[in-house]
C-alpha cells in the first residue's frame, strides 16, 4: 500500500469495501463517506510510540496514524478506518454497542477489562466496551480485507462469544447505530 491523504484514504475505502456485503446491510456508502469525512481530519505517517502498535485513530483530533515501519498492510489500515467509521462525537463519544461491568473485579479495585497480552504484560482498557469495540473491529476488518491479525485474540473471541449469545447480527447493527447507547 502507498500512503495516502485523507480524501485518497476515504476513496480506496469506498471503493474497496464500501459495497461489501457486510457492511452494506448495517450502513450505506453514502453515511460511509459522510462519517469519515466528519470524522477524519488528516491522516500521517509517524512512528507509534507503543510498542505494539501500528495505527491508531485519535478521536480527540481527528488524525489516523499508520506506522510504516511497523506495518503497512491492508488490514491495520482498514482497522482504524473502522474506527473512525464508527465514532461519534455524542455527549459519551460513544456509538453503537455498550457493554458494562455492574460489580468491581473481586481481587482489584477496577471497573474494567484486564488481562495478561503474550509478553505477560497487564494490559487494561478502562472501559469494557473498549475492549469489546476492538475485538469488533478487528474481527471485521480481517472479515473485509480476509488478511488475520495475530493481535486482539481474546478481544475476538470475546466478540465470538457475544455472537454467539445475542447474534452477529445484533452485535453489528449495534456496533453501527448512530445511537449513543444501545443496551444488549
Amino acid at each position: 500500500m502507498e500512503k495516502m491523504n485523507k480524501e485518497q484514504l476515504i476513496e480506496w475505502f469506498v471503493e474497496n469495501y464500501g459495497s461489501h456485503p457486510l457492511l452494506a446491510q448495517f450502513i450505506s456508502v453514502t453515511e460511509i463517506r459522510k462519517r469519515l469525512n466528519e470524522n477524519i481530519r488528516e491522516v500521517t505517517y509517524e512512528p507509534e510510540k507503543e510498542k505494539n502498535t501500528a495505527g491508531g485513530y485519535n478521536n480527540e483530533n481527528g488524525i489516523i496514524n499508520i506506522d510504516f515501519e511497523r506495518c503497512n498492510q491492508e488490514q491495520t489500515i482498514v482497522h482504524e478506518i473502522l474506527h473512525a467509521l464508527t465514532y461519534s462525537k455524542g455527549e459519551y463519544s460513544k456509538i453503537g454497542l455498550l457493554i458494562q461491568k455492574t460489580s468491581n473485579h473481586p481481587f482489584e479495585n477496577i471497573r474494567g477489562w484486564s488481562y495478561l497480552n503474550s509478553e505477560e504484560e497487564s494490559i487494561y482498557y478502562k472501559e469494557i466496551g473498549r475492549g469489546i469495540s476492538e475485538g469488533i473491529t478487528d474481527w471485521l476488518a480481517e472479515e473485509l480485507t480476509g488478511i488475520k491479525n495475530s493481535g486482539y485474540n481474546r478481544e475476538k473471541t470475546t466478540v465470538n462469544i457475544l455472537f454467539g449469545l445475542i447474534g452477529k447480527e445484533t452485535v453489528l447493527e449495534k456496533f453501527f447505530d448512530q445511537d449513543l447507547i444501545q443496551e444488549v
